[in-house]
């Protein structure tokens, strides 16, 4: 940052001013190393991709005269090399010393987060919500994280030669399943 100078003639600026302009996050990994690393050992073998990081300073401060930022929050800017040149970025707030191997796991941890909503949308209908209230719509999400979290189960306790390969054959089997049977406060059972 450039100091405000102290005899400054006119109005005096509100903000420092940028010693540097910012950069883009191709550029800022451009001069970083990108070795090959394996992050996990999937059912068909090893999962790997290039990775570099570097610790920087995001420009997410406060806006100033010419519509940039000022530095904000320090940060990793993590860059993936996927097949190919295809690369993303993303950036995550571990503390400076973190070890690679501790920023790649959380890297690759969102992976099972999108994963899971894409199957929360595709087979459970968490995307059919019409409601208009919040409460509504965490009723309904609630509901279908609990039938999700019930198909898995079904998946998981299935034998291999029943095991349909497709959340169809689960919907058919749990469809032709009798009523669960619940006691009532009152002594008799209802169905639910």
């Amino acid at each position: 940052m450039i100091p405000i100078p102290r005899p400054f003639r006119g109005r005096k600026p509100a903000h420092s001013t940028p010693s540097e302009d910012r950069p883009s996050v191709e550029e800022v990994l451009a001069g970083a190393a990108w070795p090959h690393l394996v992050w996990r050992y999937g059912t068909k073998g090893p999962l790997s991709e290039r990775l570099a990081a570097e610790y920087v300073r995001l420009a997410d401060g406060e806006e100033y005269a010419r519509r940039q930022h000022l530095p904000g929050q320090a940060a990793w800017i993590i860059g993936e090399q996927q097949r190919g040149e295809e690369r993303k970025y993303s950036v995550c707030t571990l503390p400076p010393d973190t070890p690679l191997s501790r920023w790649v796991e959380v890297t690759f941890l969102r992976w099972a987060c999108e994963l899971t909503h894409r199957e929360l949308k595709d087979e459970v209908g968490l995307d059919h919500f019409e409601g208009r209230s919040w409460p509504g719509l965490h009723h309904h999400a609630v509901l279908c994280m609990v039938a999700l979290t019930f198909l898995q189960w079904l998946r998981l306790t299935q034998p291999d030669d029943l095991r349909g390969d497709t959340v169809p054959a689960i919907r058919a089997e749990v469809a032709g399943a009798s009523p669960l049977l619940l006691p009532c406060r009152r002594g008799h059972t209802c169905t639910a």
